[in-house]
Formats: structure tokens, C-alpha cells, sequence
């Protein structure tokens, strides 16, 4: 997952893309085995237009990334958005860095979310120049001041 990552935030540039973390969680770890880019409309700003994929089991939760910018934190967006539905929220930035955000149940049963650690464990890359060519077809990318740009395909 680490390698396709890091295509996909070389691709990307200056735009935000979002991708589904597959993988299974084991006593309050997260494995992560792959990601699953959706169809969406990327633009410097944001995403929108998320499609979730079908068929995909075991999603724990998403990566994403602001766009060029070094690993800051993350937005309200993420917070009330994407933490609010994924028991893992991470934001990639260039360079192979990460910050993290995992939620769990308190014992009252309410929902809090607290950083987490990530740990990049033997990254592979069979398979990534397929991936990307997927993740291309699957990204539209907004004009900065409207429209769309790449791919020209319109669902």
C-alpha cells in the first residue's frame, strides 16, 4: 500500500486524491494490505464525488492527501467527514510521511479519536504501474477555477 501511495501523491501534484485502506484490524492494530482508489473529482482544494467501490470488503478506513502541501494537520473536513465514518483516517504527504488518526468506542459508548503511529512494514511493488493506469481512469481532476480537466470522461 506504502508504494501505491506514494504514485499516487507523485501523480497527483498539486490535487487532493482519496483512496479505501483495506485490511483487517488485530487488537486495536491496523494492517494495512491495499488500497482501493474510488471514482472521484480531485481538485487543489478537495475531493468530491466520492463513488464507493463495490464489491471491496475489509475497508478499515482511508488515506488521503492535501495536495502538494508538506504533512500538516488534519481539516475540519476530515474531522467531521471522513473520521466520523472510518476507524482509521491517514493523510499522505511526498516523501513517504504520514500522520495518523484512529477511532474507537469508549466504554460508555461514545466515539473519540486520538494520533496514531504508522509504520511502513516491507512495501512491494508488484502490481503498481496497473494500479496507476486504474487510479487514472478512476480520478477526474477539477479545473482549479471550474470544470474538469483530466481524465475527460464523465460518468
Amino acid at each position: 500500500a506504502h508504494n501505491k501511495i506514494q504514485l499516487l501523491l507523485d501523480e497527483m501534484g498539486h490535487y487532493e486524491f482519496m483512496a479505501y485502506l483495506v485490511g483487517k484490524e488485530d487488537g486495536g492494530d491496523y494492517h494495512i494490505e491495499d488500497i482501493v482508489v474510488p471514482e472521484q473529482l480531485a481538485s487543489p482544494g478537495r475531493v468530491t464525488e466520492v463513488r464507493f467501490p463495490e464489491g471491496v470488503q475489509n475497508i478499515v478506513g482511508t488515506v488521503h492527501s492535501h495536495g502538494s502541501t508538506k504533512l500538516g494537520n488534519f481539516s475540519t473536513i476530515d474531522e467531521s467527514n471522513i473520521l466520523a465514518n472510518h476507524n482509521i483516517n491517514i493523510l499522505a504527504a511526498e516523501g513517504g510521511t504520514y500522520k495518523a488518526r484512529v477511532r474507537a468506542e469508549l466504554p460508555c459508548g461514545h466515539l473519540c479519536s486520538d494520533e496514531a503511529k504508522v509504520m511502513v512494514v516491507m512495501p512491494t511493488s508488484a502490481g503498481d504501474s496497473e494500479f496507476l493506469k486504474e487510479a487514472q481512469e478512476r480520478i477526474r481532476r477539477a479545473a482549479p477555477y471550474g470544470g474538469t480537466i483530466w481524465p475527460s470522461k464523465e460518468w
